[in-house]
């Protein structure tokens, strides 16, 4: 009798189990609470409440109540697939792809430098990190075509856009949160901010260029295996690149720009420009009017653009499903326990090992 082979459950499957754990969880960890001020908790004012521990129903209802807690994500996930689901049925990226990689032959760590900079300023300026989900299946063939693995692609991604978060020189939503409640500006210390960003994100572009060098050379040096998720693409067969797919493609960069511009706070920076104070909605909306902008016929470009949501439905659902788990945690009244559990067991300590134990 043939032995089954283990295979790893689904994102989905995990995350459910772990929806599971938590409301378990709520029967067992005390509940408690912090008096908040502005929305943040007060050091030394955790206090136990009367325990609400979750049951079953609650648990099946986590995920949907996830996804109203994360909607708006959500949405602006499913406008970008749409957006690149109409880009890519022109042939644009295609054909920006193959003369990309038939002028860089030889030379493709160019093209991993150049990415990881782009993910960076996004990390850095707005802390780009849901919105890098769309890029995976849009970058991986690139990578994949031009010689690399899977894991070399991910890198990219991965890695471009968290360096540059760690820094965070204009982020609104961390250091200028930050700022905000330690009553300073958020242009004090961006130098240090940058030259943080600068060190990082070159450390990371050489760690990520290194190893791609390695397995371009030996391909067995690859962590998923000899051959294991390489794309077998013709990149000798160069397609034209057409002013209309160089319009396209101008349009895509534009959008990408225009997003990183629309969530810059320029006023708390004291910059003169003005502020569009665009988040999740806006973003949502310019995806979607960009997508737009292409001479398909009208039933075509409502499939395609649908067709295109539909891939990234999946990444929706997991945040949905995620964000469900901190709805369960908050009902519970655990949250702020583990919180405390955590301030607890830090206090202290030197400023060193704590930030490398919250880390």
């Amino acid at each position: 009798m043939e032995q089954r082979k283990f295979r790893m459950p689904t994102a989905y499957t995990i995350l459910f189990c772990l929806i599971l754990l938590v409301a378990l969880s709520t029967w067992l960890i005390p509940a408690g609470s912090y008096d908040y001020a502005d929305g943040i908790p007060i050091s030394g004012s955790y206090h136990a409440v009367a325990p609400t521990p979750q049951g079953i129903g609650a648990a099946l209802k986590a995920a949907f109540r996830g996804f109203y807690d994360a909607v708006d994500v959500c949405v602006f996930i499913l406008m970008v697939g749409g957006f690149l689901g109409v880009v890519m049925k022109t042939g644009a990226i295609d054909a920006g792809v193959s003369n990309v990689i038939s002028r860089l032959q030889g030379r493709e760590n160019l093209l991993i430098t150049i990415l990881m900079l782009f993910f960076g300023l996004g990390g850095t300026t707005y802390g780009m990190w849901e919105e890098t989900m769309a890029f995976f299946p849009l970058l991986l063939p690139i990578f994949l075509a031009a010689g690399y693995d899977a894991v070399v692609g991910v890198a990219v991604i991965l890695l471009g856009a968290g360096a540059g978060v760690i820094a965070s020189t204009v982020n609104p939503f961390a250091t200028g949160i930050a700022a905000g409640f330690a009553g300073v500006s958020l242009g004090d210390g961006i130098l240090w901010r940058i030259i943080q960003f600068v060190l990082f994100e070159g450390i990371a572009i050489w760690y990520v260029s290194a190893s791609a060098a390695r397995i371009k050379r030996d391909p067995s040096r690859s962590v998923v295996g000899i051959g294991a998720g390489r794309l077998h693409a013709d990149v000798g067969r160069v397609q034209p690149l057409t002013r209309r797919h160089a319009a396209i493609l101008l349009i895509f960069a534009a959008t990408f720009l225009t997003m990183i511009y629309g969530v810059i706070p320029f006023d708390e920076m004291g910059l003169p420009l003005p502020v569009l104070g665009w988040w999740f909605p806006e973003l949502s909306a310019l995806f979607l009017v960009a997508g737009l902008m292409d001479r398909l016929s009208e039933v075509e470009l409502a499939e395609t653009f649908v067709s295109g949501c539909t891939d990234l439905l999946g990444v929706a659902f997991i945040i949905g499903i995620s964000r469900g788990i901190t709805v369960l945690m908050n009902d519970g009244h655990i949250t702020d326990t583990i919180l405390h559990w955590g301030e607890t067991a830090l206090s202290g300590l030197g400023s060193t090992s704590f930030v490398l134990l919250v880390f």
